[in-house]
């Protein structure tokens, strides 16, 4: 990690220093000084970026950590309730109630587009949660580790407090998977609806230029589809293997 720290900062201060000594013989704003800066600022970014994260991976501060991912949680508790309350009636209606309910509760235009793009909004929070606990997870797991190794009172406390994040995570990510498994067929069916095809012609019709590459509703679908599926499928399969870290974890250290 630090190797790859020292690296960067060897390669910005390089890339700094020709951009100082090419300025003296050439002007300012030539291509070559552009380029150079271009290069700089780029690798200044990449280096930052795996710093930084390198930081919140191993060196951050445990209270820290504890504290942090004890609000964000509850974040994402509240959050996954206010979606619950809000969309999950709509999941028990039939179509016709459903028509009614999405034309009483939006009254601007295209309203079952409205709501096609808010319920798709909601999944792509919802998937974010669950990177976000599995990126958790793991500064979790590094940090139970370290810390069941030098058992002291004070590190029995952050031990607990981190077991504890653990299963909330846990439950937090079925819970999150449960509210996914809802929404989207409710998603599925507001768009497999006629109301919703005659929106996308209205507005297509009134603004015939918006998307030249997504000419077809057809095609829309397959990229969102797509987009979801490339989404979802690493963060399960990352997750489960997280899981089995920590029944394992678990069982060595009990």
């Amino acid at each position: 990690m630090y190797k790859t720290i020292k690296i960067g900062l060897i390669i910005i201060l390089i890339s700094t220093t020709t951009i100082h000594c090419t300025a003296t013989t050439q002007p300012v704003l030539s291509q070559k000084n552009i380029c150079y800066g271009l290069v700089a600022a780029v690798t200044t970014l990449c280096v930052g970026k795996v710093a930084y994260t390198a930081y919140l991976d191993y060196l951050w501060p445990t209270s820290r950590l504890i504290k942090h991912y004890k609000t964000l949680f509850k974040k994402m508790n509240n959050a996954i309730d206010r979606y619950n309350n809000l969309y999950m009636p709509a999941t028990t209606m039939d179509d016709s109630q459903l028509t009614e309910y999405i034309y009483a509760t939006h009254t601007i235009k295209y309203p079952f587009l409205t709501y096609h793009s808010q319920l798709q909004t909601v999944l792509y929070e919802l998937n974010s949660y669950l990177h976000e606990i599995q990126q958790s997870l793991k500064r979790i797991i590094y940090r139970q580790k370290h810390i069941s190794a030098y058992l002291s009172p004070e590190n029995q406390t952050m031990l607990r407090n981190l077991t504890h994040l653990t299963t909330y995570a846990m439950r937090l990510n079925k819970k999150i998977k449960h509210t996914v498994s809802l929404i989207t067929p409710l998603k599925e069916r507001i768009y497999s609806s006629s109301h919703y095809h005659d929106d996308y012609e209205d507005q297509n019709e009134e603004q015939p230029t918006i998307d030249n590459n997504y000419s077809t509703i057809e095609e829309t679908k397959e990229i969102v589809d797509n987009d979801n599926q490339c989404e979802q499928e690493p963060i399960t399969d990352t997750f489960d293997r997280i899981e089995k870290e920590i029944i394992q974890f678990n069982m060595d250290y009990y």
